[in-house]
């Protein structure tokens, strides 16, 4: 799919010079896509486009520069010649009477020396010249990009969907269309794998997995497996699938319930290196993970505890969401925590305050699984019907990602 307003700023000049591009976001947000629209939008157009990708073994400047040297040789049909700093490749570029984009793709995977190719080369590429470098976090030497001349920057919240683009993109009802786009949060990849992964679905299957059972779609759990579980050391892994029963992240909380002391270091590195972790609320310090892949990580955890462990974990996130205050929203969530922990008393409390906010759009939606079949009478000591419905809501796996059942 075409992506207009995006490919506009991309293709970009200001006050008549080619602007560097940078295309930052998470693995599967559309970085490559757009650029390859660029590129071909460019060709089209009459203009050279020389292709680097960046590959885990480009750890040195010579390495890079070769390889640079080589693509836009290849491009510009100039020959070939011993490239040793970033001055050679700008000579390369020296007879072209026509405009020459160079794109570094995967740019986040240059290491060492390699780091510093890109700047030095936006330092010198001549007025006709663009650059355009995407990867999933901006390298410490990218800051020289900003001061080598105009740059048009892109991050994950351009590159999301939007409403409109969605509904141009899949062809479902109105309300489902919505629920996509606010369930993926605009993710291209998870548009793409809901396309591909449901087109022979049926509508009520479908509707099952729009409304929260994500990781019931083979493609999605392979695609965060491979792309992202995979990438991450054995500690973090550990660590987002251990708190993933927190709806949000914070250092105190991850630290209480893993028994750990230095979550605040693992949620920095999470969020610099763009692994769908992002910063919410700098005051309070709340990190949040992208839904879709907190379905997972919860789908693995239940696949790692037993269900008295589970059950536990899912205890102490509601006992640790409710002893941080009375707002609404964690009163809410400490109420979906008991209810997946099947504390029923937990549940009791708190079901007077948040029971119209978490389970009443439940019912209305006919859930059976809140749909008492008889409202018993009041017993001194009984809990209370509306906290039993609720714990059976919770155990069906509604409102905080799915366990073991």
């Amino acid at each position: 799919m075409s992506r207009p307003r995006l490919l506009d700023r991309v293709r970009a000049t200001v006050s008549g010079r080619s602007a560097r591009v940078v295309v930052v976001g998470p693995p599967g947000s559309g970085k490559t896509v757009l650029l390859r629209q660029a590129e071909a939008a460019s060709r089209a157009e009459g203009e050279v486009v020389a292709w680097y990708t960046a590959d885990r073994t480009d750890r040195t400047a010579e390495v890079v520069l070769a390889a640079i040297g080589t693509v836009l040789a290849r491009a510009t049909g100039a020959r070939p010649r011993w490239v040793q700093n970033p001055r050679d490749l700008v000579d390369l570029l020296a007879d072209q009477a026509r405009p020459v984009t160079l794109v570094v793709d995967d740019a986040h995977l240059l290491t060492g020396s390699a780091v510093e190719v890109v700047p030095r080369l936006a330092d010198l590429l001549p007025p006709y010249a663009r650059l355009a470098v995407a990867g999933r976090q901006e390298a410490p030497g990218w800051a020289r990009l900003h001061l080598s001349g105009p740059v048009v920057r892109l991050d994950a919240d351009d590159l999301r969907f939007q409403l409109s683009e969605v509904e141009e993109l899949v062809a479902l009802d109105g309300d489902e269309t919505a629920l996509l786009a606010q369930r993926t949060e605009g993710w291209a990849a998870g548009l793409r794998l809901f396309q591909l992964g449901t087109a022979s679905w049926r509508p009520e299957d479908r509707r099952r997995l729009l409304d929260g059972a994500w990781h019931s779609l083979p493609l999605l759990r392979q695609y965060f497996t491979a792309n992202v579980l995979d990438e991450l050391s054995a500690e973090e892994r550990d660590f987002l699938v251990g708190t993933s029963v927190l709806p949000w992240l914070c250092a105190p909380w991850c630290d209480a319930l893993l028994g750990r002391f230095d979550s605040a270091r693992l949620l920095d590195e999470l969020v610099e290196r763009n692994m769908f972790v992002t910063l919410t609320d700098r005051r309070s310090g709340r990190y949040r993970c992208h839904p879709l892949l907190r379905d997972h990580l919860t789908a693995e955890l239940g696949r790692r505890l037993q269900p008295s462990e589970r059950r536990a974990r899912y205890r102490r996130a509601g006992q640790l969401l409710e002893s941080a205050g009375a707002e609404p929203a964690l009163r809410r969530e400490a109420l979906r925590a008991y209810a997946h922990a099947g504390d029923l008393w937990a549940t009791a409390r708190l079901t007077p305050a948040s029971w119209s906010e978490v389970v009443e759009p439940a019912r209305a939606g006919g859930d059976a699984a809140v749909q008492p079949p008889v409202r018993p009478a009041p017993e001194r000591g009984a809990i209370p019907w509306k906290a039993d419905a609720l714990g059976r809501w919770g155990a069906a796996g509604h409102g905080g990602g799915p366990g073991r059942r």
